[in-house]
């Protein structure tokens, strides 16, 4: 499946836990479990089925979806980065007809941290 982001938004971190510490006002922080979230607005076409994506399979689990991301770093010299985000999305939403397109909304939970290669 191939579709047109117009905007992605992909927050991910680890929580940080705070415990109090006898004799002192600053807490322990630990490190706690990776969260992370992707946000996708995308130009809807016929061939894109966003209520597929977010469909439990047979084994009761959403799906997960492979998105990537080539962009251009124009800084010194020119490299292009490649971000593989993986993600069980749900949520679709077809949000307005604008010049004969329909726009749609699709969100989820990522599934591993965003991976980022350059060249």
């Amino acid at each position: 499946m191939v579709a047109k982001a117009q905007n992605v938004t992909c927050v991910w971190g680890n929580t940080v836990n705070e415990e109090p510490t006898i004799g002192s006002d600053i807490p322990d922080q630990w490190t706690g479990k990776f969260h992370g979230v992707i946000t996708l607005d995308i130009l809807y076409m016929s061939d894109l089925s966003l209520p597929s994506l977010s469909d439990p399979g047979a084994d009761g689990m959403v799906p997960e979806t492979t998105i990537t991301g080539v962009f251009t770093d124009t800084q010194a010299v020119p490299k292009i980065d490649t971000w593989t985000i993986k993600a069980r999305l749900n949520n679709p939403t077809l949000i307005v007809r604008e010049q004969g397109f329909v726009k749609a909304r699709t969100s989820g939970l990522l599934t591993a941290r965003p991976a980022r290669v350059q060249t």
